[in-house]
């Protein structure tokens, strides 16, 4: 997970102080728009509320058309210029040339839903991937398999408690920090003790104990990350089946080589 914290540059607002004292509920609204006029610039604002989750499907797609394979490893400040960047033109694009702008969005409702349907992220869309490939990826994962068993029986029962509480938001958005959030503070902590208690039955030195309870807190950072692994896996095989057969698929990736052309355009 990753974080970015933008402090922008104080701002003064003594002039609104005389209507303040005369209107104290304008005085309110306006600073409320001058503080507006500042935050803006340091977060992500998409004024297009008509076409949001278009736009907002296309950042991804030009962050890997702009910066390639380091798109995934951009820290957050970069990917926050990347997107305001792509926000920009496009409000420029749908200035001047709305049929263009139009067409973008009508191919991205389409691509995003073609992603839905055939259960595939944007980042697998695209990618060569040859036999040897997946040959070499499938012996990886029965080397990391008989490790992952192991972290799926001690992760498995905290990291899945969470979810108790998370299918209940209405806000799906918030699902990630509030799983995050539930895990570190309650489940993960209560099921570490749990197990340290138990490993008190084992007839092993007192220090193995503590040993393996420093183990634990380390456990689910391996777990989540073999978890990635495989599910990646999974998806490879799927894509590397359909990428040269199904039609969808042939579909999707040639909408998305029809967006990065258009990109260099603008």
């Amino acid at each position: 997970r990753s974080a970015l914290l933008s402090i922008g540059k104080p701002f003064e607002f003594g002039e609104l102080l005389d209507l303040y004292r005369e209107h104290p509920e304008a005085a309110y609204r306006q600073l409320a728009l001058k503080a507006q006029e500042h935050v803006r610039p340091l977060m992500l604002d998409i004024a297009d509320k008509e076409n949001n989750g278009q736009l907002d499907a296309l950042r991804e797609i030009y962050r890997e058309f702009k910066y390639g394979k380091r798109a995934g490893r951009m820290q957050m400040s970069e990917r926050l210029a990347s997107d305001q960047t792509m926000l920009e033109n496009f409000r420029k694009l749908k200035e001047n040339s709305p049929e263009k702008f139009a067409w973008f969005m009508e191919k991205t409702t389409r691509y995003s839903d073609l992603l839905i349907k055939l259960n595939f992220r944007n980042w697998l869309i695209g990618k060569s991937l040859g036999l040897f490939a997946m040959v070499l990826l499938s012996l990886l994962s029965l080397v990391f398999a008989p490790f992952y068993a192991v972290l799926w029986l001690l992760n498995i029962v905290p990291y899945k408690l969470p979810e108790l509480v998370v299918k209940k938001l209405k806000d799906k958005r918030m699902s990630a920090s509030m799983r995050l959030g539930i895990g570190a503070v309650a489940t993960y902590p209560v099921w570490n003790l749990l197990l340290f208690g138990l490993s008190f039955i084992i007839p092993w030195p007192w220090w193995c104990s503590l040993i393996f309870l420093a183990l634990l807190t380390v456990f689910p950072i391996l777990f989540i990350a073999l978890r990635h692994w495989f599910v990646k896996f999974y998806h490879r095989w799927r894509y590397f089946a359909k990428q040269g057969s199904d039609s969808e698929t042939l579909e999707a990736i040639a909408l998305k080589a029809e967006f990065f052309e258009e990109f260099k355009k603008m």
